[in-house]
Protein backbone atom coordinates (compact mmCIF):
# COMPACT_ATOMS: atom_id res chain seq x y z
CA UNK A 1 0.00 0.00 0.00
CA UNK A 2 2.47 2.62 -1.14
CA UNK A 3 2.23 5.46 -3.36
CA UNK A 4 -1.26 7.55 -4.04
CA UNK A 5 -2.59 5.10 -5.35
CA UNK A 6 -1.65 2.71 -2.49
CA UNK A 7 -3.00 5.38 -0.11
CA UNK A 8 -6.47 5.17 -2.07
CA UNK A 9 -6.73 1.22 -1.87
CA UNK A 10 -5.92 1.57 1.80
CA UNK A 11 -9.49 3.94 2.58
CA UNK A 12 -10.84 1.24 -0.15
CA UNK A 13 -10.15 -1.93 2.05
CA UNK A 14 -11.25 0.43 5.28
CA UNK A 15 -14.47 0.87 3.99
CA UNK A 16 -15.12 -2.74 2.91
CA UNK A 17 -13.66 -3.69 6.50
CA UNK A 18 -16.25 -1.80 7.97
CA UNK A 19 -19.22 -3.01 5.65
CA UNK A 20 -18.21 -6.52 6.76
CA UNK A 21 -18.01 -5.44 10.60
CA UNK A 22 -21.25 -3.93 11.02
CA UNK A 23 -22.73 -6.87 8.39
CA UNK A 24 -23.93 -4.31 6.29
CA UNK A 25 -23.36 -6.58 2.69
CA UNK A 26 -27.28 -7.44 1.86
CA UNK A 27 -25.25 -10.12 -0.45
CA UNK A 28 -22.34 -11.83 -0.77
CA UNK A 29 -22.09 -11.37 -4.61
CA UNK A 30 -22.68 -7.69 -4.19
CA UNK A 31 -19.63 -5.34 -4.95
CA UNK A 32 -18.62 -3.99 -1.87
CA UNK A 33 -17.56 -0.94 -3.97
CA UNK A 34 -21.44 -0.26 -4.75
CA UNK A 35 -22.55 -0.21 -0.80
CA UNK A 36 -22.80 2.48 1.66
CA UNK A 37 -21.59 2.51 5.08
CA UNK A 38 -22.95 4.58 7.86
CA UNK A 39 -20.41 7.35 8.42
CA UNK A 40 -19.67 7.18 12.11
CA UNK A 41 -18.52 3.09 11.76
CA UNK A 42 -16.26 3.99 8.88
CA UNK A 43 -14.52 7.46 11.29
CA UNK A 44 -14.54 4.51 14.40
CA UNK A 45 -13.20 1.85 12.61
CA UNK A 46 -10.23 4.28 11.47
CA UNK A 47 -9.65 5.47 15.37
CA UNK A 48 -9.44 1.62 16.49
CA UNK A 49 -6.64 1.15 13.66
CA UNK A 50 -5.21 3.90 13.98
CA UNK A 51 -5.13 3.65 18.11
CA UNK A 52 -3.98 -0.02 17.89
CA UNK A 53 -1.15 0.96 15.64
CA UNK A 54 0.20 3.46 18.29
CA UNK A 55 -0.80 0.69 21.16
CA UNK A 56 1.48 -1.82 19.32
CA UNK A 57 4.67 0.86 18.82
CA UNK A 58 7.43 0.13 21.18
CA UNK A 59 7.76 2.42 23.61
CA UNK A 60 11.47 4.79 24.26
CA UNK A 61 12.55 4.85 27.88
CA UNK A 62 13.55 7.61 29.23
CA UNK A 63 16.85 6.20 30.48
CA UNK A 64 19.35 4.42 28.18
CA UNK A 65 17.18 5.23 25.24
CA UNK A 66 16.67 1.52 24.46
CA UNK A 67 12.83 0.51 23.11
CA UNK A 68 10.72 -1.06 25.97
CA UNK A 69 7.67 -2.49 25.68
CA UNK A 70 4.68 -1.81 24.36
CA UNK A 71 1.52 0.20 26.27
CA UNK A 72 0.41 -2.07 29.00
CA UNK A 73 -2.82 -4.19 29.61
CA UNK A 74 -4.44 -1.35 32.03
CA UNK A 75 -4.22 1.36 29.36
CA UNK A 76 -6.08 -0.86 26.80
CA UNK A 77 -8.78 -1.53 29.35
CA UNK A 78 -8.65 2.16 30.09
CA UNK A 79 -9.70 3.00 26.00
CA UNK A 80 -12.60 -0.01 26.58
CA UNK A 81 -13.98 1.10 29.53
CA UNK A 82 -13.95 5.16 28.64
CA UNK A 83 -14.63 5.75 25.01
CA UNK A 84 -16.98 5.12 22.76
CA UNK A 85 -18.25 5.70 19.01
CA UNK A 86 -20.32 8.52 20.24
CA UNK A 87 -17.44 10.67 21.29
CA UNK A 88 -18.03 13.64 20.16
CA UNK A 89 -14.63 14.55 18.33
CA UNK A 90 -15.67 11.40 16.12
CA UNK A 91 -19.10 12.78 15.65
CA UNK A 92 -17.41 15.61 14.45
CA UNK A 93 -15.05 13.76 12.08
CA UNK A 94 -18.29 11.88 10.89
CA UNK A 95 -20.41 15.47 10.26
CA UNK A 96 -17.65 16.58 8.34
CA UNK A 97 -17.68 13.19 6.32
CA UNK A 98 -21.59 13.45 5.86
CA UNK A 99 -21.94 16.99 4.88
CA UNK A 100 -19.02 16.14 2.11
CA UNK A 101 -21.57 13.44 1.32
CA UNK A 102 -24.51 15.87 1.04
CA UNK A 103 -22.64 19.07 -0.32
CA UNK A 104 -19.91 17.58 -1.71
CA UNK A 105 -16.38 19.15 -1.41
CA UNK A 106 -17.26 22.96 -2.56
CA UNK A 107 -20.48 23.08 -0.71
CA UNK A 108 -22.53 23.01 -3.81
CA UNK A 109 -26.56 22.24 -3.09
CA UNK A 110 -27.76 18.96 -3.74
CA UNK A 111 -30.82 17.47 -6.12
CA UNK A 112 -33.78 17.22 -3.33
CA UNK A 113 -34.74 13.59 -4.67
CA UNK A 114 -36.13 10.35 -2.24
CA UNK A 115 -32.61 8.42 -2.63
CA UNK A 116 -31.08 11.53 -1.11
CA UNK A 117 -33.44 11.90 1.52
CA UNK A 118 -32.77 8.32 2.27
CA UNK A 119 -28.96 8.67 2.56
CA UNK A 120 -29.56 11.54 4.53
CA UNK A 121 -31.96 9.52 7.16
CA UNK A 122 -29.82 6.82 7.52
CA UNK A 123 -26.24 8.36 7.73
CA UNK A 124 -24.46 6.70 5.36
CA UNK A 125 -21.94 7.51 2.38
CA UNK A 126 -20.76 6.24 -0.54
CA UNK A 127 -16.67 4.68 -0.53
CA UNK A 128 -16.02 7.33 -3.63
CA UNK A 129 -16.92 9.96 -0.96
CA UNK A 130 -15.58 8.31 1.37
CA UNK A 131 -12.03 8.27 0.11
CA UNK A 132 -12.36 11.98 -1.31
CA UNK A 133 -13.11 13.23 2.10
CA UNK A 134 -10.28 11.35 3.47
CA UNK A 135 -7.94 12.41 0.85
CA UNK A 136 -8.73 15.94 0.74
CA UNK A 137 -9.93 16.50 5.03
CA UNK A 138 -7.82 14.25 6.78
CA UNK A 139 -5.11 13.09 4.36
CA UNK A 140 -3.19 10.98 6.93
CA UNK A 141 -6.21 8.86 7.96
CA UNK A 142 -5.12 6.42 4.80
CA UNK A 143 -2.27 5.42 6.48
CA UNK A 144 -3.60 4.30 9.89
CA UNK A 145 -4.08 0.35 8.05
CA UNK A 146 -1.25 0.10 6.57
CA UNK A 147 1.08 1.35 9.60
CA UNK A 148 -0.76 -1.22 11.94
CA UNK A 149 -0.61 -4.04 9.05
CA UNK A 150 3.58 -3.02 9.81
CA UNK A 151 3.76 -3.20 13.18
CA UNK A 152 1.68 -6.60 13.25
CA UNK A 153 3.82 -8.17 10.78
CA UNK A 154 7.55 -6.15 11.04
CA UNK A 155 7.05 -4.96 14.79
CA UNK A 156 9.56 -2.95 15.60
CA UNK A 157 11.20 -2.57 12.83
CA UNK A 158 11.64 0.83 10.63
CA UNK A 159 9.32 1.86 8.07
CA UNK A 160 10.98 2.40 4.37
CA UNK A 161 11.60 5.94 3.92
CA UNK A 162 8.68 6.05 1.00
CA UNK A 163 6.41 4.61 3.58
CA UNK A 164 4.28 7.59 5.58
CA UNK A 165 3.20 5.33 9.04
CA UNK A 166 0.77 7.01 11.39
CA UNK A 167 1.44 8.56 14.42
CA UNK A 168 -0.94 8.89 17.28
CA UNK A 169 0.21 12.10 19.25
CA UNK A 170 2.14 10.73 22.18
CA UNK A 171 1.66 13.22 24.99
CA UNK A 172 4.50 11.62 26.69
CA UNK A 173 2.45 11.57 30.04
CA UNK A 174 1.44 15.61 29.00
CA UNK A 175 -1.88 16.79 30.64
CA UNK A 176 -4.22 19.66 29.78
CA UNK A 177 -7.45 20.41 29.97
CA UNK A 178 -8.37 19.85 26.34
CA UNK A 179 -6.06 16.51 26.41
CA UNK A 180 -7.05 14.60 29.62
CA UNK A 181 -6.68 10.97 27.86
CA UNK A 182 -3.53 9.66 26.08
CA UNK A 183 -6.03 7.94 23.98
CA UNK A 184 -8.02 11.13 23.37
CA UNK A 185 -10.03 10.87 19.56
CA UNK A 186 -9.62 14.42 19.48
CA UNK A 187 -5.64 13.67 19.58
CA UNK A 188 -6.91 11.08 16.25
CA UNK A 189 -8.39 13.89 14.67
CA UNK A 190 -4.88 16.06 14.80
CA UNK A 191 -3.08 13.28 13.31
CA UNK A 192 -5.17 12.67 11.10
CA UNK A 193 -5.00 16.24 9.77
CA UNK A 194 -1.03 17.13 9.45
CA UNK A 195 1.99 15.34 10.53
CA UNK A 196 3.69 18.08 12.39
CA UNK A 197 0.84 17.28 14.95
CA UNK A 198 1.73 13.54 15.48
CA UNK A 199 4.15 11.76 17.14
CA UNK A 200 5.88 12.92 20.09
CA UNK A 201 4.42 16.45 20.41
CA UNK A 202 3.98 18.86 23.49
CA UNK A 203 0.48 18.74 24.85
CA UNK A 204 0.55 22.80 25.54
CA UNK A 205 1.57 23.10 21.65
CA UNK A 206 -1.53 21.30 20.44
CA UNK A 207 -3.60 23.20 22.99
CA UNK A 208 -2.35 26.63 21.33
CA UNK A 209 -3.43 25.12 17.92
CA UNK A 210 -7.26 24.25 19.47
CA UNK A 211 -7.01 27.96 21.21
CA UNK A 212 -6.09 29.85 18.13
CA UNK A 213 -8.90 27.85 16.14
CA UNK A 214 -11.79 28.46 18.84
CA UNK A 215 -10.78 32.16 19.41
CA UNK A 216 -8.72 33.42 16.33
CA UNK A 217 -5.83 34.70 18.50
CA UNK A 218 -2.74 33.33 20.08
CA UNK A 219 -2.92 33.32 23.99
CA UNK A 220 -0.16 30.79 25.54
CA UNK A 221 -0.55 32.35 28.86
CA UNK A 222 -3.96 31.42 28.82
CA UNK A 223 -3.36 28.12 27.78
CA UNK A 224 -0.62 27.73 30.19
CA UNK A 225 -2.93 28.47 33.23
CA UNK A 226 -5.77 26.16 31.91
CA UNK A 227 -2.87 23.31 31.05
CA UNK A 228 -1.63 23.83 34.65
CA UNK A 229 -4.83 24.78 36.58
CA UNK A 230 -7.12 22.89 35.26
Amino acid sequence: MCGRSGLRLSLEVLSILCIHCNNNSSSQDEDPRTQRVKAHHLVYLAYQIGLASFLLTPKKSDGDGEESQTYCLDECMLLQSGLSIENPSLLALSQSLLKVERFGLEGETPAQTPENNNHDSDQTVSMQTFTMWAETVVPLMSATLPTLMHQVIFHGKPFSPSRQPFLFPDLRDQTSSFFDNPFSPRLFSFACMSLSLGGAVSAQYLSEIIYIFVYGYSSLSCVNFYTLYR
